[in-house]
């Protein structure tokens, strides 16, 4: 996905259906705003566990068609018994026993077929998986006319945490670059790693391989988010150290951008830096200054930055943001989207302007598992269509609302059951799309990188 690596996007000529049923502004009264000041995602290593984009050329709105799981087979089921030779028979015979021989053989190729699969059900009952988990195996996602199977393919990372180089610990984001390679923010490892186009180790690129952290240039503590640009160069949150670093192609060398290295909410500070935007034709960074409810724009070269969306505390006012994570700037409106996690909620907004357009989710910061609800949204991405694509991390989902639509259908994952089996995921913080549309997710909670092919 070649043109994810500045996190910007063109949608000047698409606008969203507007729901009358949702207001498009946040203009609630709030009088139970949140008072937290520590993500619970982000409190500390063991807590529960988080997109280089693509570029989009937005055309006109889909319509959400309706909606079928598509049942499929893996394969042939074979015989061994071979079918009567028609050709050989007599015009007597023909109807007779031909018709015969293929009752009887098909009646016993259906027996064969229903023992083989009621033994395999049965035996992954027995096993412990439930019954939805292997009914999804044979099922594929679809809605809108786009597909993918249901069951993933481990593409890296073994499922169990750990520090090697084939190892993944809570990562919580990928981006891929023009050459296919990944980079993973390996947070509890405070590194950065680069996969090579069907590699199974890793090399780190940022911070240290053995997963020592610390403050200086050479380490990081606990990366949540990172942008390569076209030429290579590294944007990384470092979340724990709160600031952004830059690392030029092919140094291991730091150098602090924005932040000071302690937390704070002065403008020259940041508190548990998250999202990342580099808008290359300005040089403007974007920074969801995720504990200081706030998104921060620092110019190249500045010491500080300037507060563009949020900054007047926790809540789901038009003027406030809540654990804002993912982030992504539509350069040629000046707006930006916003994972606003907390509220559980994707919003659009223009830049310094004061109100909001709800993408998806509900408009009160209220969570839920059904189709029009979010629970702690970390990610987004887009396809070409302006199809939205949400991590919805706490419900252990993917979710694609259509072009503006509300409702969403459920492409990846099983809603709020999480697993390790290859249908299941566990607190999915990142997403991203190659140009196929195959749809790659950051299983956090199960320390790998799962691909859901297109199908």
């Amino acid at each position: 996905n070649t043109g994810k690596s500045t996190n910007t996007l063109d949608i000047s000529n698409w606008k969203p259906t507007k729901d009358s049923n949702l207001d498009n502004s946040f203009n609630t009264s709030d009088s139970n705003a949140p008072t937290t000041s520590v993500h619970p995602l982000l409190s500390d290593e063991s807590s529960r566990f988080e997109h280089n984009r693509s570029v989009w050329s937005p055309q006109a709105n889909r319509n959400i068609s309706n909606v079928y799981p598509v049942i499929v087979s893996s394969g042939k089921v074979k015989s061994n018994h071979s079918t009567a030779k028609v050709d050989t028979l007599s015009n007597n015979t023909r109807n007779n026993s031909v018709s015969q021989n293929k009752m009887e053989y098909f009646s016993l190729r259906s027996s064969r077929v229903k023992v083989c699969l009621m033994g395999s059900l049965f035996g992954l009952l027995l096993g412990g998986i439930p019954l939805v988990v292997v009914i999804t195996m044979w099922l594929r996602a679809c809605t809108g006319g786009l597909c993918w199977n249901a069951s993933a393919i481990t593409v890296f990372g073994t499922g169990a945490s750990g520090g090697t180089a084939d190892h993944l610990n809570n990562p919580y984001y990928l981006t891929i670059d023009s050459s296919y390679s990944f980079y993973v923010a390996d947070y509890s490892n405070h590194r950065v790693q680069k996969i090579d186009a069907g590699s199974m180790f890793a090399k780190t690129v940022a911070g240290q391989a053995n997963t020592a952290w610390g403050s200086t240039a050479l380490y990081l503590n606990s990366p949540t988010y990172l942008i390569v640009d076209s030429g290579g160069n590294l944007y990384v949150s470092d979340s724990q150290n709160h600031r952004v670093q830059y690392f030029t192609n092919g140094t291991m060398t730091g150098v602090t951008i924005a932040g000071t290295g302690s937390s704070g909410a002065s403008l020259n500070q940041l508190n548990t830096p998250y999202g990342l935007v580099h808008d290359s034709s300005t040089g403007k960074l974007y920074i969801s200054d995720t504990n200081n409810h706030r998104i921060m724009c620092y110019l190249s070269g500045a010491s500080a930055g300037t507060v563009v969306a949020g900054g007047n505390g926790a809540g789901t006012l038009n003027n406030q943001l809540y654990y804002p994570m993912g982030l992504y700037l539509d350069v040629s409106s000046n707006s930006l989207f916003i994972a606003n996690s907390n509220a559980h909620n994707i919003l659009r907004g223009v830049v310094n302007a004061s109100t909001w357009t709800l993408m998806a989710g509900t408009p009160n910061g209220q969570s839920g598992s059904i189709s029009t609800m979010l629970n702690l949204p970390t990610d987004f991405t887009f396809d070409s269509s302006g199809n939205l694509y949400v991590a919805d991390s706490n419900n252990d989902r993917v979710q694609l609302f259509l072009s503006g639509k509300f409702n969403g259908t459920t492409i990846a994952g099983s809603t709020s059951l999480s697993g390790s089996t290859t249908v299941l995921l566990n607190g999915p913080r990142s997403i991203t799309l190659d140009s196929a549309l195959n749809l790659y997710v950051v299983d956090t909670g199960n320390s790998r990188i799962q691909k859901f092919q297109r199908s």
